[in-house]
């Protein structure tokens, strides 16, 4: 039969049989395929080794499609239909070959049903849209009006798919609309595993803490966390929220201090950690001391909000944005987001601002691009974030961290210990700027149980006085410098402050 932009059923006989269209001959083979997309398309079929056939332009159809009848360039001779699985060209009308493809004649409907198919697939952009209290009530109809589709909302803000463009159309609006941006975490390298021998000698009686050196949690010891524990080692009242993949809720030294939380990659489940960054995050912040388990964190007493708005491959500025509402709404104090892209949001730096309006100390990493071209890190560059770069055991910038005049603080990141997802041992080591930050929110935790008044202003002005001048110990610049920003944290001194 003759396959046209509708089904034309004129000058048909018997299936298989020879017939005339428009008084040419055809063969048995007569199903051509559709094209969609512009409508019947002019293409024709050839077998290999035999004679080109062409299509030319018939007349229409009485049901409105047109008629593409085979010319073989010799009429005395029906063409043959082509065998099961022979390889066949496309002609275009003037027998220029276009495209060279295996032709099974059986799965012909549905080429050109999954053809046709992909037709219907959404064309445009993935837009986050912030809309003025004064337009909101007709969002809906701007959505429209713009050609714009919602998929879904949250923290006030609407995701829509809109044609490319759209920006424009909203901005002219006064509506705040941008792209939906990845932003992955600030991890470097992969996890490694803990070594299996210990050393007892101090408590917290937790097995890692006493082991010497490199190979134990040396970054607890770097920032004074038994002084610091002297004055301070939490209040179940304080709540940090950890913005990343979520974390491992069955893990022993984990669970105790885990409250609340919501998974925003997929909000039918758990925010369960299948990568195992938010849980080395996690374990940094609060990871429960004298309990005979693995390491302990800095904060061991507060309680760690796990929100999951990252998955193996990264998320999106929407994720982010409603998992940062969602923590303020949650009661967090602290928020750590060890994570970030190198593109502003203004949506993003729009739900951030909330949260500081809300008296939460947010801390961000500041970013692992020292080495490619160190571009500014978001949220960390973000006015009124806590960035902090990474340091390592000799108390050197590590040589990934970020620099720049938005770095607040600076902490350890090389080579620290932590909690991992059990599926992958447990526990291991993790280096980055993303170890970095939960390092200082802990230490802000222990602030705001030390001085539950405190506002979050006062809490941050407390951790950056305290901490240790760097670059006057290596003879650079002395107060501020955009390496370590106002020094290597020391919690202890902070909790003094």
């Amino acid at each position: 039969r003759v396959r046209c932009g509708r089904l034309c059923r004129q000058g048909l006989r018997e299936r298989g049989s020879p017939t005339e269209v428009d008084g040419l001959h055809l063969g048995k083979f007569h199903q051509l395929p559709h094209f969609p997309g512009g409508g019947p398309q002019r293409w024709g079929l050839a077998g290999r080794g035999r004679r080109e056939i062409h299509l030319e332009r018939g007349r229409r159809c009485r049901r409105g499609g047109r008629h593409y009848p085979q010319r073989p360039t010799d009429p005395s001779l029906p063409p043959k239909a082509p065998r099961v699985g022979s390889e066949q060209r496309f002609f275009r009308s003037d027998g220029v070959p276009e495209m060279k493809m295996k032709v099974f004649r059986k799965i012909f409907p549905l080429s050109s049903f999954l053809l046709a198919a992909c037709s219907f697939l959404p064309a445009g952009e993935e837009l986050m849209v912030l809309f003025p209290s004064s337009l909101l009530l007709r969002s809906s109809e701007i959505h429209a009006q713009l050609g714009a589709r919602l998929i879904r909302s949250g923290a006030g803000v609407d995701l829509v798919r809109a044609p490319f463009g759209s920006i424009e159309g909203y901005r002219k609006l006064g509506i705040l609309a941008e792209e939906n941006r990845l932003v992955s975490n600030m991890m470097v390298g992969a996890f490694r595993s803990l070594s299996p021998s210990f050393r007892l000698q101090f408590t917290p009686n937790d097995p890692t803490l006493q082991i010497g050196g490199v190979l134990g949690p040396w970054w607890l010891s770097k920032v004074k966390a038994n002084q610091a524990w002297d004055l301070s080692s939490g209040s179940e009242k304080v709540k940090v929220a950890v913005i990343d993949t979520g974390v491992d809720l069955s893990h022993p030294d984990l669970q105790s201090n885990l409250v609340g939380g919501r998974n925003f990659i997929d909000t039918s489940l758990p925010p369960d950690d299948d990568f195992g960054h938010g849980t080395h995050v996690a374990g940094i912040v609060a990871a429960a001391a004298n309990n005979g388990l693995g390491s302990a964190g800095l904060a061991f007493r507060c309680k760690v909000i796990p929100i999951r708005v990252l998955g193996t491959s990264g998320g999106t500025t929407f994720d982010l944005v409603k998992g940062i509402d969602y923590a303020v709404n949650a009661g967090a104090r602290v928020i750590n987001m060890s994570l970030g892209s190198s593109q502003h949001s203004a949506i993003e730096e729009e739900a951030v601002k909330k949260a500081m309006n809300a008296g939460i100390v947010v801390v961000a990493a500041a970013g692992n691009d020292a080495l490619k071209g160190n571009p500014s890190n978001y949220p960390a560059a973000i006015r009124g974030v806590v960035a902090v770069a990474a340091t390592n055991l000799s108390d050197q910038r590590a040589d990934f961290s970020n620099y720049g005049s938005y770095v607040t603080l600076s902490a350890p990141g090389v080579d620290i210990l932590s909690t991992l997802p059990q599926r992958i041992g447990g526990y291991g080591f993790a280096s980055g700027t993303s170890m970095s930050a939960p390092v200082v929110s802990a230490a802000a935790a222990l602030l705001f149980s030390l001085h539950p008044d405190w506002k979050a202003e006062k809490v941050i002005e407390a951790l950056k006085k305290g901490s240790r001048d760097l670059g006057r110990d290596t003879g650079s610049d002395v107060g501020y410098d955009p390496f370590f920003g106002s020094g290597l944290l020391d919690a202890a001194n902070a909790l003094s402050q």
